[in-house]
C-alpha cells in the first residue's frame, strides 16, 4: 500500500515559527513530524511515498533529498494550494488505482509504544468503504478545543457533526482512502469535507478509535509543546 503524506499548507496557528519553515518542517523536539512520519513508515516496511507541497515547498524537497530513510519518495508540486482533497485529486496518478495511507504531515501519536497504522492498513475493507479514519476521543484529546468532527454506530461507520453541539470522536489526520471517492473531484482547490459528506450519504465513511495510544494536535502552541514528549 502506497502513502501520501499532505505537507502543503503553511501551518498558520504557529505564526512566527511558520514564517520562514513549512509546518511539517519544525521541529518538535529533536526531529521535525515529517522525518518523524517518514522513519515510523520506514519501520513498518512501508516503501512509497507521495508527498504534496507548495509553501516553501524547496524546503520540503531538500529534507527529503538529504534523508529520505530508503524509502521511494515522490513529489506532487503544487503551483496553487489545492487544499486536501484538490492536493489528493493531483496525486492520484502517483497513487495508481488501490486504496492508500494518506497522513497529514503535522501529526504526532505514539506509533512506537501503540501501533496503529498496520492496524488500519487491516480493517480497511475495500468492499465497503471508500475512506477509514483514525479518531480520537474528543474527551482525551487534550490539545484539541473543537466541538469534535464525527459519530461511529456499532458498525463504524462514520457520520458527521454537522450541527449537533459536539460529537465525541475527533479526526486525528491520518486515514486510508480509495482512489475511486476522488472520480469527480477536479484538480483544483477544495477540502476533505466534501468528499466525506458524499460518503457519508453513501454508508462508505468509516472510523477505527485509536483506544490504547496518545494523539496531539501540534497545530497550536499548547500541542507542539506536549507533542516534544512524544518519543
Amino acid at each position: 500500500m502506497k502513502t501520501m503524506i499532505l505537507a502543503a499548507g503553511r501551518g498558520t496557528r504557529l505564526k512566527e515559527l511558520t514564517q520562514n519553515c513549512p509546518k511539517p518542517l519544525v521541529k518538535v523536539g529533536e526531529q521535525s513530524p515529517l522525518m518523524r512520519t517518514l522513519s515510523l513508515l520506514a519501520a513498518m516496511g512501508q516503501q512509497d511515498i507521495v508527498i504534496n507541497s507548495h509553501y516553501l515547498g524547496h524546503m520540503i524537497k531538500d529534507a527529503v533529498t538529504d534523508q529520505n530513510f530508503g524509502l521511494n519518495i515522490q513529489l506532487s508540486e503544487e503551483e496553487e494550494l489545492l487544499e486536501t482533497a484538490g492536493g489528493i485529486a493531483k496525486a492520484l496518478p502517483l497513487l495508481g488505482d488501490e486504496p492508500f495511507l494518506c497522513v497529514n504531515g503535522d501529526v504526532i501519536w505514539t506509533e512506537k509504544e501503540h501501533p496503529i497504522l498496520q492496524k488500519l492498513i487491516q480493517a480497511f475493507d475495500a468492499d465497503k468503504m471508500d475512506a477509514l479514519l483514525l479518531m480520537y476521543s474528543k474527551e482525551k484529546a487534550d490539545t484539541f478545543f473543537g466541538k469534535g468532527d464525527f459519530f461511529l454506530d456499532e458498525a463504524g461507520i462514520a457520520t458527521m457533526r454537522g450541527d449537533k453541539e459536539s460529537a465525541p470522536y475527533v479526526y486525528t489526520g491520518i486515514q486510508i482512502l480509495h482512489p475511486r471517492a476522488f472520480k469527480n473531484q477536479k484538480v483544483e482547490p477544495a477540502a476533505l469535507k466534501g468528499i466525506y459528506e458524499e460518503l457519508v450519504a453513501q454508508e462508505r465513511l468509516y472510523g477505527l478509535v485509536y483506544e490504547q495510544g496518545y494523539w496531539v494536535d501540534m497545530g497550536t502552541p499548547e500541542g507542539l509543546e506536549k507533542a516534544k514528549n512524544i518519543k
